[in-house]
C-alpha cells in the first residue's frame, strides 16, 4: 500500500476517536457547570423561580407566541435546559456568575423579551 494511503487511512481511524474524546470533554464540563448551578440555585433557594419562568416560556411558545430568554441568563446552562434561552452552554463559554452570585445577594433577573404584537395573551 503506498504511503500517502497509509498516512490517510491512520488519519481516518483517529480522528473519530478524537471527536468522541472531544465530545466527553465538553459533556463532563457541562455536567459540572450543570451541577454547580442547580446547587447555588438551590442554595438560594431560586427553584421556584426558574420553573416559573420555564413555564411562562412554554405556556407563550405553545401558542405560537415567539419569545426569547436574554441577558446575563443567556450564561445559565439550567435556564437552556429549561428551554428559556437558546444559548448552547456546550457550544459557547458561560460565565454563570454574571446572572446569579452568592456575594451579590439579589434575585437573579431573566429577560424574556415576547413578541410585541402578543404580549398581553
Amino acid at each position: 500500500m503506498p504511503d500517502h494511503l497509509i498516512a490517510a487511512y491512520a488519519v481516518l481511524w483517529v480522528l473519530p476517536f478524537i471527536l468522541i474524546a472531544t465530545i466527553w470533554v465538553r459533556q463532563r464540563r457541562l455536567e459540572r457547570q450543570i451541577e454547580h448551578e442547580l446547587a447555588l440555585i438551590a442554595e438560594l433557594k431560586y427553584e421556584p423561580y426558574f420553573l416559573t419562568v420555564a413555564d411562562i416560556v412554554r405556556f407563550a411558545r405553545g401558542r405560537g407566541i415567539l419569545c426569547q430568554g436574554r441577558g446575563s441568563a443567556a450564561n445559565s446552562a439550567v435556564c437552556y435546559c429549561l428551554g428559556i434561552t437558546e444559548v448552547d452552554p456546550a457550544r459557547a463559554s458561560v460565565l454563570f456568575e454574571r446572572f446569579i452570585s452568592r456575594e451579590r445577594n439579589e434575585p437573579p433577573d431573566i429577560d424574556v423579551d415576547f413578541e410585541h404584537q402578543r404580549r398581553e395573551e
